[in-house]
This record gives structure tokens, sequence and C-alpha cells, in this order.
């Protein structure tokens, strides 16, 4: 027998088919009911057996249209649905002509003697005198809608209820995706196809450029093999471990480290890996400021070990020295080589009082001072060592916090920074010295090892000399390193400052940038009386907001703490990595852009020309300019006027959100 199979459903059909075929009868298949009347008048089926819920013309409709047709009245009909199962939708389709009502899932062997059954009551009775009669279509339409009516509001509920529970657990799952503090997005064929928003700030590629992005262009190029090797075992379902240490590219070219965990997942009904990234830049930073500490610590201790087994050895030389030449007379040979030998020893012994100075072995006799008066008194002696090719100027805050130190140990800090800043400046020059009271918050001492919170007397000494690329900075305070020609230094210097500074728990940095200076900074703790202590962060009053600020920073670490401070004091950021990605922010931004917060020296146009171009398509926009130089030093480079609002590096989170308040609340511009 030839069957026309009706359903909406491609498994529904598939299974039907195999069970007829498989009991020797022949199947055609129908999607609608209207597909099935255009069949059915091609080619007579000797059944049809026909869902009903179904798009284009239901299976009541198609049911009514075979009854209600000469030439298809006499085939026999049966129903096969999940979906209108009650005692009055049977009763209804058997009302309108159907032979049979069969509800889903029926066994095979079952279904086969239901339709076996209705063949052999086709075969003993008379369709036409059998076939119960429906007066008219007004009384069937009445009774299907009525049928369609109730049934659709049944779906409406059941489907009501399914969208609220499926909403609840989509927006639970969003919730958590998009406040991960990880970033999250998932790869299919090497391919990015979802990402959440902590992947955008991470990588700082907007979601649009993430969508179908090769994830191999985020990953460094030394690093991709081992990432394509992981990400293909974890698409074969192998265990892969976490990926730690390996290096990302920001869009602003910056690399940062980060840390992955991979798992394989199906998705949109292909194989594809889910992907939690975290930025474990800071931590390996940190890390590295460990161990470098850790290094330097260690040296120290090897260099006063070594330092003073050699002052004793020096001791006899100098002894015996000296009592040589008392016996000897002026005009005597031997007189000046000895006299030679007692000042080479006494400039070794120089030496050696650098190494324990490094190594905080020295001793001391500690005093309550203040340190513009000690630099004061310091100031011709200073400039003396310069020379008159080069300016110093001071810049002391009057009301400075005292602290316990040595006398000795201020004078060869200067010393020994002014002699730096010589040598690094060549020709016509200035040097600033400048102090300040400062508070070091929690939040600046979790990215500064081993420094305490709390209030601290700085001096800061700037120049305008050559500066220093990276890898100097990172080896400045190391004994003996030095980037002078040979015999021209002894690499003690900054080791010994370095030294001094810390045996008076005190806190020094370094800024600096190639042809553009430096700026060495040193805290020492306030004395407040008594014995020697730090003490706690001192309130300010910082005001938050929900303005609109466009940040522009070319160093990474530092873009990435003043974004977070800006949000955790509730503004709204736009950041950018380059002046040139910030023109661009700017001119696509639809909305107010209130602050431009951005730093001085910069690749490609420093930030008072940035400023002047963001002016132009924001007027109004009010701007602060940040830098690791000193504002003196910038004005003098002409790169500022006096007016403008600015704040230098390193600064403080609570004072940084305080100036920022103050800016909004001003009338200054650029």
């Amino acid at each position: 027998m030839k069957f026309l199979v009706v359903d909406d459903s491609a498994d529904a059909r598939a299974l039907l088919k195999a069970i007829l075929t498989g009991n020797g009868h022949t199947v055609e298949l129908a999607e609608n009911g209207a597909q099935a009347l255009e069949k059915a008048a091609a080619s007579l089926p000797g059944m049809i057996i026909s869902d009903i819920l179904m798009p284009v013309m239901d299976g009541f409709q198609l049911c009514e249209k075979i009854r209600g047709d000469a030439k298809f009245k006499q085939i026999p009909f049966v129903f096969y649905t999940a979906t209108y199962t009650d005692a009055m939708d049977e009763e209804f389709a058997l009302k309108i002509g159907a032979d049979r009502f069969i509800v889903k899932p029926a066994e095979p062997d079952e279904f086969m003697k239901i339709i076996h059954d209705v063949v052999r009551n086709v075969l003993e009775t008379s369709i036409n005198n059998g076939r119960p009669d429906l007066k008219g279509e007004k009384e069937f339409f009445k009774l299907y809608n009525q049928r369609l009516v109730n049934k659709l509001e049944k779906k409406m509920l059941d489907l009501e209820k399914e969208i609220g529970e499926r909403k609840k657990t989509e927006e639970k799952y969003r919730t958590l995706v998009d406040h991960a503090g990880d970033a999250i997005f998932i790869v299919q064929n090497g391919r990015m196809k979802f990402c959440n928003p902590a992947t955008v700030r991470l990588t700082g590629y907007l979601e649009e450029e993430l969508s179908d992005m090769q994830f191999a262009d985020l990953i460094h190029p030394e690093d991709r093999k081992n990432i394509q090797d992981n990400y293909n075992k974890s698409l074969k379902g192998e265990t892969v471990p976490p990926q730690s240490g390996f290096r990302m590219i920001a869009k602003s070219e910056k690399v940062l480290w980060a840390q992955m965990n991979t798992t394989r997942i199906v998705w949109e009904d292909q194989p594809a890996t889910l992907n939690f990234v975290r930025d474990v830049t800071d931590l390996r930073n940190a890390e590295e400021q460990l161990r470098q500490v850790q290094k330097v610590e260690s040296i120290g201790r090897l260099a006063g070990g070594v330092a003073h087994d050699f002052n004793n050895m020096l001791n006899v030389i100098t002894g015996y020295s000296e009592m040589a030449l008392e016996q000897l007379k002026s005009t005597d040979p031997l007189y000046n080589e000895i006299l030679e030998i007692l000042n080479a020893a006494n400039r070794s012994a120089h030496l050696t009082r650098q190494l324990l100075t490094f190594a905080r072995k020295q001793v001391v006799t500690p005093k309550v001072l203040n340190v513009n008066v000690i630099v004061s008194g310091t100031l011709k002696m200073l400039q003396r060592m310069t020379g008159e090719d080069i300016a110093i100027e001071f810049k002391r805050e009057d009301s400075l916090w005292n602290i316990h130190m040595d006398p000795s140990q201020v004078d060869q800090i200067m010393t020994n920074l002014m002699v730096n800043a010589r040598d690094a400046i060549a020709g016509v020059g200035s040097v600033i010295i400048e102090t300040k009271n400062e508070v070091l918050d929690d939040e600046y001492c979790a990215m500064h090892v081993g420094v305490a919170p709390g209030e601290y007397a700085m001096v800061s000494v700037s120049d305008t000399g050559s500066g220093m690329d990276k890898e100097t900075i990172e080896n400045v305070f190391e004994p003996f390193f030095t980037t002078k020609a040979v015999g021209e230094g002894t690499g003690l210097g900054l080791s010994t400052i370095y030294g001094i500074v810390k045996q008076n728990n005190g806190h020094i940095t370094v800024y600096s940038e190639l042809k553009m200076g430096a700026v060495f900074r040193i805290y020492i703790p306030r004395y407040t009386g008594g014995r020697m202590k730090t003490t706690g962060v001192a309130g300010i009053n910082v005001v938050a907001g929900t303005e609109t600020v466009l940040l522009v920073e070319d160093d990474p670490q530092v873009l990435k703490l003043v974004n977070q401070v800006l949000e955790k004091y509730g503004y709204t950021i736009l950041s950018a990595g380059l002046p040139e990605e910030a023109l661009q922010i700017a001119e696509q931004y639809r909305k107010e852009i209130h602050l431009l917060v951005t730093d001085v020296i910069m690749p490609g146009l420093n930030g008072k020309d940035l400023a002047k171009k963001i002016n132009a398509m924001k007027p109004g926009i009010k701007i602060l300019f940040m830098s690791g130089y000193t504002e003196n030093i910038i004005a003098h480079r002409g790169v500022l006027t006096e007016g403008v609002n600015f704040i230098q590096k390193p600064f403080f989170v609570k004072s940084f959100a305080q100036k920022i308040r103050e800016v909004l609340d001003g009338n200054e511009g650029v």
C-alpha cells in the first residue's frame, strides 16, 4: 500500500517512513497540509497519516479538505500527534472524518497493528455509508476554532512558562559571564565566535572587531605553536593543563601575560573550545620585582661581607704605608711610590664604604632633620660639582615633614644623584630638586614590593640628560652596573643610594625615557617623635562622579591602574593606548566626553597637541595632563604652559581621584 505521511518534523517523517517501508509499504512525504493536497492530487495514496499542528495548513484543515472532495473522500485518514492529545481532540478528529486517532509516541508494532485494523475496516465496510457527515462548513469551523483556540492557549501558557524559565537561566549565566573578571570567549575553527566584556577590556578590541577574528592574531608569534597544539588536543577531548605565562598582543600592540584554561564544547552544532583567560601581567611584574629585590639583597649581603674583610686588609696596607712614609724624606725616590700606594688604598677604602652603604652595614648616627635645610646647605657645593652649564633649581615644600636620618647620608644621596645627572647631560642642561610631603596608600604599595603605607618626605632630582632605556632601568641599582666607559665610573653610586634608602625604611623610584632625561624620587618615612614608625594613610575627601573620561596612556600598566581607579569612583572610561587611537575614539563617540586625561610624552603625538585636536572635536572638554617627569621639567621643555591642570607620576589613588573631581568641577580647559 502507498502511504502519504504528513508532518512538519523531518525526524518524525523519517521514523514513520522507516516503519512503513520496513513492513513492505511505499511512502510519500509532505511537510504540511497544503503540500499533502498537491501530492494526493498528483497520485492518490492508499492512506494518509498526518500530524495536526503544522504550518501553512494543519491536520484538521487537511482532513476537512480530504473529506470535502469527492476524489479524496474514500482515502482512509489517520491522525498521529503529540500536541492534541485529550479526549475532546480525538472526538473532534473522528467527527470531521478521521478513521483513527493515535497519540505519539507509539511502539512500531502497536502502530502497525492500528494501521492494519484501519485497512481491514476499510475493506469490510463502505466508507461512504460508514463516514460521519459534518453538517456544513460553519459547524466545522466552529468546532475547529474551539479546539484551535484551546490548544493555542495551552501552548502559549506552556511557551510563556518555558520562555520565563529559560530567560531566568539565561540571565543568570549572562550576569556571570558579563561580570566575570576573566576574559571568556569561544574559539571555533581557529576563529573567535563569542566574547564577554572582559575580553574587550583585555584585548582593547571592540566586540565587533573580535567577532570572527583569528585567535592566533592575539597570541605572540613565539607562543602560537604551543597554544595551537593544546587547542587541537582540546578539540579531541584530551585534558590540557592551564596555559600559564603565554603572551597575548593587545590592539595597542602591548604585550600582556595571560593564563588560559580551555575545555571542549559544542557550539551551534560544531566542535569548539570554551576559553577562560586571566591577565597575570601585574602578577608577573610583582614576581619580577620580588626577584630583583632578592637579587639585590643577595648581592648586598655578599658585598657587605667582602667589604668588611677587605677593609681589614686595607687597614694593614695603609698602616704600613704611613709608617714607611714617616721614615722617609720627601726627597727619597721611594717616598712618592709609597704615597701612591697609600692614595690607592684610600680610594679603595672609599669603594668599600660605598659597598657597606649598599649592604646597609655602615655605622650611622641618625638625627631628626629637615631635608630642605640639608639641601639648601649643599646647593653651592652641588653647583660647583655640576659646572656652570647646568642650572640647578630648588623647589621646596615649606612645611616639609621631618625625617630621622644621618645628615651625611642625605649629603651622600644628593652628591651621587647630582654626579649621575651631570654625567647624563651633554653640554647645557638643567637639574630640578624638589621636596614634597607624600602619602603612599595601600593601592600604591600593593604595586611596589616592600613599601609600607604611610606618610613620607619626598625629595626628587630631575635632569634633562640622555635618559635610560628599559633594560638600563631594570639594572640601575645593581652594584658595579654602569653605562660609562671603562675607568669612568665604579657603578656604585646608585646602588649606594639604594642601600641608604632601604636602611632608613624608605623607597626609591626611577622614571626615564631615552633622550628625555630621568627622575629619581626618594621617600623617607616621616618622623613623628619617639621610636621610628610609619603612620597610617591620612584621609582625603574624594568625590566620585558619573562623567565620561577619555584616558590616553602608552604604558599598559599605568593605563590599567588609572582605568581601575576611575571605574572605582563611578566614571565611564574610554581607554586608548596611543594618541591616534584616542583621536579615533573621540571622533566616533557621539555622546559627550567630559574630561581628557592624557600622558604628556607619547610616541607620535605629545599630550598638548593631542589635547588641541580633541578640543577641536569636543569643544569645552576639560583636560588633565599627567607625566612621570616633574611639572617644572616639562614646562622647561615647552610642552606645557602655566595654568594647565597637571598631576605628576607616580600619583596616589585618592589624590588622583580628588584631582579628577577638582578639574571636572572647575572651569579650566586646554
